[in-house]
């Protein structure tokens, strides 16, 4: 335990996790539930767990969080334990004090200190300048975003306002669901043959599971997505572009009876899927991809993920 400030600094543990969703209610006006924390940040069969440290005031009530997941990466045939920077947390009230650049230090040195090859992150926009100007982050692209617009009655929007009519769409949401041949694995659209790309183990699959994502097969295509204030595809594996249109054409179908109002996918470049999104639709620039190598043989700056890959999702 240390002192910063008038703030007491702890390293994370399993046992601050519903102090941890106390903070993100105050600071998100949302909660994830305890069991997502778990799963998020418990890795069994490693030391890698809990990358993080919490900051409490003086009357030991906690005012901020910043924490990394760890995760393989893989690349031609190898693999290397990898860090991503997931939740940053500070109560309002205790802003400007250099909470987040204390904290940020303290979980950069801890992955160093336990064996990750390096820390990665999607910082927003005032997270950004903070990686690469203090904490030494390189940033070379990215994400590529599309949002392709559905005419429909909002029904899942209205559905988030009444807690009631939420159970009764879940349901509904669910019969749709199984109208579609569920998948079997997740698709991946890079090959870690010509670029290094995250490792979606067991822990990651259960995880993104408990938040809400589903496997589903349309003819031969995989696609990973989730349902919240729009459809979000993880990630899509398609074998040609005229399946490419049919499966558009099916998920536009999906949306206008589930009520959903925009079919959202991202990506870095170069995947054949992109393409075809790129070839229809217009794009944006999404999140940055940042890294901070420590002793990495992987070519970094190349590092290949989709929107499945990022902790948002």
């Amino acid at each position: 335990m240390e002192t910063f400030l008038d703030y007491t600094i702890e390293r994370f543990t399993r046992a601050d996790i519903p102090d941890l969703c106390a903070l993100s209610l105050k600071v998100w006006g949302v909660s994830p539930t305890q069991n997502e924390f778990l799963l998020k940040y418990s890795h069994v069969n490693s030391n890698q767990s809990f990358l993080g440290f919490m900051a409490r005031d003086k009357n030991g009530s906690p005012v901020g969080f910043l924490a990394a997941t760890r995760a393989d990466m893989i690349f031609q045939g190898s693999a290397e334990p990898l860090a991503q920077i997931v939740d940053v947390l500070v109560d309002p009230e205790h802003r400007g004090h250099g909470l987040i650049n204390y904290l940020s230090l303290k979980t950069i040195n801890l992955c160093r200190e336990m064996g990750t090859s390096a820390v990665v992150g999607f910082p927003n926009q005032n997270f950004f300048p903070i990686m690469i100007k203090k904490l030494g982050f390189s940033a070379t692209k990215s994400l590529v975003g599309v949002a392709i617009n559905i005419k429909t009655f909002p029904l899942e929007k209205y559905s988030k306002r009444f807690s009631p009519l939420r159970k009764v769409y879940d349901s509904y949401l669910n019969i749709l669901i199984k109208l579609f041949k569920p998948g079997t694995a997740i698709p991946g659209s890079f090959s870690s043959e010509s670029a290094p790309v995250l490792l979606r183990d067991s822990d990651l699959i259960t995880y993104k599971k408990v938040r809400g994502a589903r496997i589903i097969t349309i003819q031969t295509t995989g696609i990973w997505f989730k349902v919240n204030n729009g459809l979000f595809i993880g990630d899509i594996k398609i074998g040609s572009e005229a399946e490419y249109n049919q499966v558009i054409s099916k998920l536009k179908i999906f949306c206008i009876l589930a009520g959903i109002k925009t079919i959202n996918f991202q990506s870095m470049e170069g995947s054949q899927e992109m393409e075809y999104f790129k070839s229809h639709y217009p794009t944006f620039q999404s999140f940055p991809y940042c890294y901070l190598n420590f002793n990495s043989s992987f070519p970094l700056n190349e590092l290949k993920l989709t929107f499945g890959d990022i902790d948002i999702f």
